[in-house]
């Protein structure tokens, strides 16, 4: 999703948020994967505490997609040639 398609899509999230997104994949993994006793209680908190400014950038990101869209929708086909 941050990664641009050309002549497809443009990214849908930008590098920041993609970056602070990995940190909570790699959390995931570490749940998923090892035993939970192994969790670090600071690391935790840190996740914890950059959960909002985290949803705040997706919720961006979205939002600025959403209005693409919206302004691709409200832009007239042109009429074909004939």
């Amino acid at each position: 999703m941050s990664l641009a398609i050309p002549d497809i899509r443009p990214a849908v999230l930008r590098s920041e948020t993609s970056t602070a997104l990995i940190e909570y994949l790699e959390f995931r993994h570490v749940v998923r994967n090892v035993y939970t006793f192994n969790l670090r209680p600071d690391r935790v908190a840190e996740l914890v505490n950059a959960l909002r400014p985290t949803c705040q950038l997706v919720e961006d990101d979205l939002l600025s997609l959403a209005r693409l869209l919206a302004a691709i929708a409200m832009t007239p086909e042109p009429s074909p040639q004939g």
